[in-house]
Order: C-alpha cells, then structure tokens, then sequence
C-alpha cells in the first residue's frame, strides 16, 4: 500500500473510529474489514519485496556458479594440456629403454622401468579422461561421423579386449547381428565401448563369461555387455554415470577407476542422439547398455 493510501486508512479511523461510532456494528464491521484489508495488503508488499530479493540473490549465485564452472573446466583443460606432452615423453623413452635401444638392461632396471611405464600410462589415461570432460562441459566435443558398419567397431573391440581378459581368464563371448552401415563417429563409440568392456572385465571374477550383444532395435543398434561380478548397488545406477562418481562395488582384481569413463560415454552417447543405462542382471552381475539411432541429429 502506498504513502498515500495508508494517510487515507488514517484519516477515516480519525474521523469514523469515535468511541460514539465505534457504538454501531455497521462502523464497527466495516472499520474492521478496512483494518484487515489494510494489514493483508503491508503483508503483501512485505512478501512481494522478500520474493524480489530473493529471486535477485538466487541469480546473483546461479551467476557466480556458472562463472566458477566454466572457470573451473577452463583450468582443469590447461592443467591436463600441460601434463600431457610430459607424460607421453616419459611413457615413450620408458619403452624405448624397455626395448633395449640404450643399451642391456639389469632385472632391477627393468622392473623400475616397466613400473615407470605403467605408471606413466595410466596418468596420461587420467589425463586424457580430464580433457575429454574439459571440452565436453565447455560445449566444444565435435562428432567426426563417416558412413560406417557398428558390427565391424564391435568385433574389432572384442579381438582387443580378449587378450585383456584372458590375463584374468575371463572369456569374452559376442553376438552380433546384421546392422546396416550408418553415420557414425567409430573412434568416439570405440571409446564407449572400451569402457564398458574394461568395466566387465575389471569388475568380474577370474574364470567367468563377459557376454556381448549387438542387435538391430527398431530404428537403432543396441550394444549389450553383460558380466558376472557382483552387480551395482541399486542406489548407485544413477550416479555412476556423473563425473568422479563411482560404483561402491570393488574390481576383483584391485584394478583403479578415475570414475570419469561412464561419465565421458554418457555424453559421447548422447552425442550421438541415443541412451546409455544400467542395471543388475536376474541373478548376478551388472549389464550395461547404450543405443543408438540410425538416424541422428546433427
């Protein structure tokens, strides 16, 4: 209510709130309504200018966290640039030396080395897990889609990771069928499926079966990888596929995660116009899967 409104509200209790007129019910009643309306409206106001500030701190914050967001994407991309060149220097003359090109190495020398070079290996995966979220979050993953056969990517990834798996004894066995060629991006969905596949093999126990399915759905190739670990948590299906989440559930082989993986192929999916899920199978293990579609958005 205004300045000029509550001098109103004033002046009729000065001139109608009498003790003589106060003596009617008709002046009364309606001198009470006024009060209320009045008080209902300095309510109103009061709420309306809290409502206001409110809404104007809450974009001042959402500002401010947009704006240590992108700092913060920015900083890490820098940081995983620069530690990159180093560390593909240092995996390289470490296999260089392994290879006996310097010169015949001792047993110790070649065990430093070989903890160098695998060390150093799974640093520049980190690193490069960091840049691949650095450019997604920042908007700026570009798709390098060619007409191409899934079931080929497919069988190629499995040749790779047999040999993975058969260090733990785990085999690999995949059904794929008939999928028509259509655009995709084959390195970034190699990249997916190398995940899912390590994931398997990381999370099942020596002597198992990792099951792989590729199949036509409708529109759409679904691709199928399913283990015999010891499942997700429930409560962590969602989460897992966030960045630096993790499923509470150990590899069996005490293998390390940077739970960056499901996040980037979560992202390289969608990319892709389709879906990435998980959940546990009937009896055991975790079943992960993604489909995309044969015709995507560009």
């Amino acid at each position: 209510m205004c300045s000029g409104q509550r001098g109103d509200v004033k002046q009729i209790l000065a001139e109608f709130g009498t003790p003589e007129n106060l003596k009617d019910p008709r002046i009364r009643s309606l001198l009470f309504h006024l009060l209320r309306q009045w008080s209902l409206q300095q309510d109103h106001e009061r709420d309306t200018a809290f409502l206001e500030d409110l809404h104007t701190r809450c974009n001042l914050a959402i500002s401010g966290l947009v704006e240590l967001h992108r700092t913060k994407n920015s900083s890490l991309g820098m940081a995983a640039h620069d530690l990159r060149n180093p560390l593909i220097s240092i995996r390289g003359l470490a296999e260089i030396l392994l290879s006996g090109a310097a010169g015949e190495l001792s047993q110790g020398q070649r065990e430093y080395l070989s903890i160098i070079s695998s060390t150093s290996n799974g640093m520049l995966g980190l690193v490069n897990d960091l840049l691949d979220v650095s450019l997604m979050e920042r908007g700026h993953m570009t798709l390098h889609r060619v007409m191409g056969s899934m079931k080929d990517l497919v069988e190629e990834r499995i040749q790779v990771y047999s040999v993975i798996a058969g260090e733990k004894d785990i085999r690999l066995s995949a059904r794929c069928d008939p999928i028509q060629d259509f655009l995709l991006d084959p390195v970034r969905l190699g990249q997916v499926m190398d995940n899912l596949l390590s994931n398997a093999v990381k999370f099942s126990p020596p002597g198992s079966l990792v099951n792989v399915f590729l199949e036509k759905e409708g529109n759409s190739a679904r691709f199928t990888v399913v283990d015999r670990g010891a499942g997700i948590p429930p409560e962590d299906l969602e989460r897992i596929f966030h960045e630096f989440q993790k499923s509470r559930t150990r590899p069996t082989a005490g293998e390390k995660s940077t739970g960056l993986g499901l996040a980037i192929a979560r992202k390289i999916v969608e990319a892709h116009g389709g879906q990435i899920s998980a959940h546990n199978g009937p009896r055991e293990g975790a079943v992960f899967s993604f489909h995309i579609p044969f015709s995507q958005p560009v």
